[in-house]
Parts: C-alpha cells; sequence; structure tokens
C-alpha cells in the first residue's frame, strides 16, 4: 500500500508542476478561455482547451502547451486507476477506517501504509506520538499550555490534519467539539490540535480492531542494552 500512495503522490506531484507550466504557456499564448483553479485534471476542460490551441499559429510554445495538455491527460488517467486499486485494497485491509467521516481511501492508505501495524505500538499514547498529535506541555507557573508538536512522522501528520479539517467543515460531532473547547477558552489552532489527538486515538482503536479481525499478526521488538558477542572465522 505504501508503494502503491507513494506513487500516485508523485504522479499527482508530477501533474501539478506541469499544470503550472501549462498555465503559464497559455498565459503567454494569449489563449481565449479563462480557467478556474483546480480544473486541469478535468478531461471536459482539456478538450476545450487542446481545440483552441489547435487553431493557434504553429509555434514552438504552443505545441508544448499542446503536449503539456496531453501530458496531463494521460498522469490524471494514470491516477484515477491508481486510486480506483487503492480503494479496491482499503475495501480488504481496513474499510473501518473509510466509515471514519473525513477519511478517504487514500488517507486510509497512507495511514495502512505508513504503520505497518498499529498492534505493534504499546497504547495510543505512543502511536500518538509516532503520528505527531501528542501534546508537548509548556506549562509555567499556573499557567498551562501545550505547544505545537513537529516530531513524529509528518505525512501521518499531514492525513490526520486532513481528516480534522474535513470533520471540522461537515461533521456535527467534531464542529462541536471544538466550539467547545473554544468555550473553554482555547484558540481555533489549539483546539483543532485536541481533536487530532481525538482522532489519533480513534484511528489507532480503529487498525488495532481490523488487525485483529483480519488475524493480523504484528512483533513488537523492545530494544534493550545488551551485549553482544563477535565471532571471528577464519
Amino acid at each position: 500500500m505504501r508503494l502503491l500512495v507513494d506513487y500516485r503522490d508523485d504522479l499527482v506531484g508530477e501533474r501539478a508542476r506541469i499544470q503550472k507550466r501549462l498555465r503559464w504557456n497559455c498565459h503567454d499564448l494569449e489563449v481565449a478561455l479563462e480557467l478556474p483553479p483546480r480544473v486541469l485534471d478535468r478531461f471536459v476542460w482539456l478538450d476545450r482547451l487542446e481545440a483552441i490551441l489547435a487553431v493557434l499559429p504553429d509555434t514552438a510554445r504552443r505545441r508544448i502547451a499542446i503536449e503539456q495538455v496531453r501530458r496531463c491527460r494521460d498522469l490524471t488517467v494514470d491516477i484515477r486507476a491508481l486510486e480506483r486499486e487503492i480503494r479496491g485494497h482499503m475495501r480488504v485491509l481496513a474499510p473501518e477506517l473509510m466509515e471514519i467521516p473525513g477519511c478517504s481511501a487514500i488517507s486510509a492508505a497512507h495511514l495502512v501504509g505508513q504503520t505497518a501495524g498499529a498492534s505493534r505500538f504499546r497504547d495510543e499514547a505512543a502511536f500518538a506520538m509516532h503520528i505527531g498529535t501528542a501534546p508537548l506541555p509548556v506549562s509555567s507557573g499556573k499557567s498551562e499550555r501545550y505547544r505545537l508538536n513537529r516530531t513524529g512522522n509528518r505525512k501521518l501528520n499531514s492525513v490526520v490534519h486532513v481528516i480534522a479539517v474535513t470533520q471540522v467543515r461537515m461533521h456535527p460531532p467534531a464542529i462541536a467539539f471544538v466550539e467547545r473547547k473554544r468555550a473553554e477558552g482555547m484558540s481555533t489552532r489549539e483546539a483543532l490540535r485536541c481533536l487530532k489527538r481525538h482522532i489519533g486515538r480513534t484511528l489507532f482503536k480503529t487498525m488495532v480492531r481490523a488487525e485483529k479481525a483480519r488475524g493480523s499478526v504484528v512483533v513488537r521488538v523492545d530494544f534493550q542494552p545488551c551485549a553482544v558477542a563477535v565471532a571471528v572465522w577464519d
């Protein structure tokens, strides 16, 4: 799963770079088509743009722009095929994750691939430290505060952040949770961090249950200082 989602992210990044260059070329060619944000991965807009470029005078920039349109189309086909494959795998590996509001199949695949088995963690606190959602106290005197945790796996932290932002936008329990934290005197960012910690706890329990239900066996190794014997062979 990690290989599939990482390759999908590489293709998305490559398409984004080509889209930026394509927009610049369209600007220089004075294309008579206003391109709204985030439309150059839709076939209908790519077809419109290619039709307009086809009737422009033949120049090197025009040929490059047409090639970029075709490249965007090919990358979109590959990305969508990968997403369908990933979605099919996640329906078997951890469908419970996709039932969590805000957790798409791609997010679930990142969680499964990057975590490599939630059962290998001692408890949900250790998992929270791994994904960078564990609170770090910076209290002083009577002031009790926590600072942003910049440690842990940043890819997983980004996935949890996307889930949290999505829930704050459309999931009533998460909206009520954030409002309650703000009423207690927290800022919006602090309330969002609390929500991410709560989501991390839910993700850990969900993945552990899914692994147990499917009979996944994960060996947890606790490394302890020990003497090392070295054998010298002739």
